[in-house]
């Protein structure tokens, strides 16, 4: 069983799951973040989504048989059938890819080097996720395995597979404030023209 069946197998069996698990992270990011919203940087709003994920994939399928939670320093994997290393990541709308960051360890992932968590043949595999352009719906997961260079090898979205749609339900994201704007108020303001 190559890498690919490896993660079809988990797509085949768990994408309502993982629906589920995404949806409610992101619905847990708005509820908890709704009142400081516009405070929240891109980059902390990912890194915050990612950590609800990666805790509702760890209680939903914790001693379930083929799955494994680690971690290092910051990072958290989850392992699947020991053959599989996945990392959860923001991707670009634009390009449908991850970001990835320069530090050793990133480069490392993203190139199929091995990671030292699970056995040296692990396919490293990004668990990638976009939101719509308002911000409030879940609008695509998907798996990507970058090859040795850092391109992405293959795709595989578990939604489209099994042919549904991601959401039945939307997240309200919670609309920034209005700002009011005034007009600059100036001394010397010249009468309005009047056409005789």
């Amino acid at each position: 069983m190559n890498e690919r069946d490896h993660v079809e197998g988990l797509c085949d069996r768990y994408t309502d799951d993982l629906g589920e698990i995404f949806t409610e992270a992101v619905r847990k990011f708005y509820a908890i973040h709704a009142s400081d919203l516009l405070d929240v940087s891109p980059v902390s709003k990912a890194s915050l989504i990612n950590d609800y994920i990666y805790a509702g994939l760890r209680t939903r399928f914790q001693g379930v048989d083929g799955f494994e939670f680690l971690q290092r320093g910051n990072w958290r994997f989850v392992g699947y059938n020991s053959a599989i290393l996945i990392r959860i990541k923001k991707i670009s709308r634009k390009t449908r890819r991850p970001s990835v960051n320069k530090t050793s360890a990133s480069l490392r992932f993203n190139t199929q080097q091995d990671m030292d968590l699970l056995n040296d043949r692990a396919t490293n595999v990004y668990l990638g996720y976009f939101l719509t352009r308002t911000g409030g719906d879940l609008e695509v997961i998907t798996f990507l395995c970058p090859d040795e260079q850092g391109n992405i090898a293959w795709r595989i979205d578990p939604v489209e597979r099994k042919n549904q749609k991601l959401l039945d339900f939307p997240i309200e994201a919670p609309q920034p404030k209005k700002r009011r704007i005034f007009a600059k108020s100036s001394e010397a303001m010249p009468p309005a023209a009047v056409a005789t």
